[in-house]
């Protein structure tokens, strides 16, 4: 059974990730530190198709290897939704992180969200969500590899789709 309870807040409008249809509409928006591709850029996790994937270049060691997505606004109460590839072999690892400046470079300061999540193993592609509720706003999120990917494999770590809603602060 579904219990649904409506709360009044000081948020307002949910905002969710866009989908993309190519490279130049994502510019700014979806990025990442390892690209596998050029048919495995960040974008293709945004874009509404969970037959296309963003997947980071082929290594054993994926450890500090991100996803993430930049609003270019505060949102709040955010939620992440991630459909990951079961070839994540080993026992993936990662954790969410926000980051309250809307200009994301090497130099971004980067705070954990959640917990350290320990997928374990799994047998096909599946999606999980997380809630990021510590009342803090952010403008972008990532999901930081801890370890996993795909051992002796070819490819490495992929994720299919990736949206993020989240809201604004009411004016």
């Amino acid at each position: 059974m579904v219990q649904i309870i409506r709360v009044r807040s000081k948020y307002k409008t949910s905002r969710l990730t866009g989908f993309f249809a190519n490279a130049e509409e994502a510019q700014g928006y979806a990025f990442a530190n390892s690209i596998y591709s050029d048919d495995r850029q960040p974008w293709r996790a945004f874009d509404g198709n969970t037959s296309t994937l963003w997947s980071t270049e082929s290594t054993d060691n994926q450890d500090g290897k991100y996803l993430g997505y930049n609003f270019h606004d505060v949102v709040y109460e955010a939620i992440i939704s991630l459909t990951l590839s079961a070839d994540n072999a080993g026992t993936p690892k990662f954790k969410i992180q926000g980051c309250e400046s809307a200009t994301i470079d090497e130099n971004s300061v980067w705070e954990d969200v959640s917990d350290v999540v320990e997928l374990g193993s799994y047998e096909s592609t599946q999606t999980r969500t997380y809630s990021v509720t510590n009342g803090k706003g952010y403008c972008a999120f990532r999901v930081l590899l801890l370890a996993g990917g795909r051992q002796g494999s070819t490819y490495g770590w992929a994720i299919y789709e990736m949206s993020i809603k989240g809201k604004e602060m009411e004016g």
